[in-house]
């Protein structure tokens, strides 16, 4: 093999390497972007790209679910539904230290002026996909 032949064929491999790279590097960004949104405060719509990435995906309805109700699940829900999504909040799908707290978002959600007319209360078990 020539030097010229040698060094094409390291230059093709490297330009091969480089495009397996970026086509990989997307699969993190995507879990990076997830990940970001996960890691925030209370409220998943804020400071993130969660609204841009549902809108690009087309979403209208998305599911509340959660350990703590009278945090994420409360807060995110209602951004959502502020923002004209509709929300299934299944209410065996959150949870937080006491029944009544539970029952306390679940009240909230769908009296509270603005956001509870794009609220439903349903349990897991009722949603059909």
């Amino acid at each position: 093999m020539t030097t010229v032949q040698t060094a094409l064929w390291v230059v093709v491999m490297l330009v091969a390497l480089a495009l397996i790279f970026d086509f990989m590097n997307g699969f993190h960004d995507a879990a990076n972007s997830i990940a970001t949104i996960v890691s925030t405060g209370v409220d998943k719509f804020a400071n993130t790209e969660l609204e841009k990435l549902l809108k690009a995906a087309g979403t209208q309805t998305v599911i509340a679910t959660g350990t703590a109700a009278h945090g994420a699940v409360l807060y995110t829900a209602s951004a959502a539904s502020l923002r004209g999504l509709k929300v299934l909040l299944p209410v065996d799908g959150m949870s937080a230290d006491t029944a009544y707290t539970e029952q306390f978002v679940a009240v909230h959600m769908t009296t509270a002026p603005l956001v509870s007319r794009n609220v439903t209360l349903t349990k897991l078990e009722l949603m059909k996909f």
